[in-house]
């Protein structure tokens, strides 16, 4: 068992990339991975009920992200991102990295250093993505977008 105690992601509005569907899936996600920090966090001994909570909340994370990815890449698609595959390496990563977690939580239950990579690795870098790898495409729908209206105003 864990001495460490998982922070849990905070939604900020940096983390806005002004795209309403994709905005109300990130905070989405972050509340389902803050369920599965205070499942993690809560003070037991993870008995067998407690594991299978802590799994279906991964489980319901994993899910939703498979969707949001999908959407996300969707839009990627439509608006011919050059940068489609590597963003879409950058999904395929993440979701191995919470696969991952899930199993070895199944496996050792929550040590330190599965808390530590679940931090780091499932909080962190979607902070960092969404910061990052989402603000650019975020970007680039904009142009798209007022592309597309110039366009139309011909």
């Amino acid at each position: 068992m864990s001495k460490l105690t998982i922070s849990p992601c905070v939604w900020s509005d940096d983390l806005l990339i002004h795209h309403e569907l994709i905005d109300q899936q990130h905070q989405e996600i972050i509340n389902r991975i803050n369920q599965c920090v205070e499942s993690l966090n809560a003070p037991h001994e993870f008995s067998f009920e407690e594991e299978l909570e802590v799994l279906s909340l991964m489980v319901f994370l994993l899910d939703y992200i498979v969707v949001h990815f999908s959407q996300e890449e969707r839009l990627m698609i439509e608006l011919d991102y050059p940068h489609f595959f590597a963003h879409r390496m950058a999904h395929t990563y993440y979701i191995s990295r919470i696969f991952d977690f899930k199993e070895r939580f199944k496996r050792e239950g929550l040590t330190d250093g599965l808390a530590r990579d679940f931090q780091k690795d499932v909080i962190e870098w979607l902070v960092d993505h969404i910061r990052r790898e989402d603000n650019r495409l975020a970007a680039w729908n904009q142009v798209h977008q007022k592309t597309r209206k110039q366009s139309s105003q011909s």
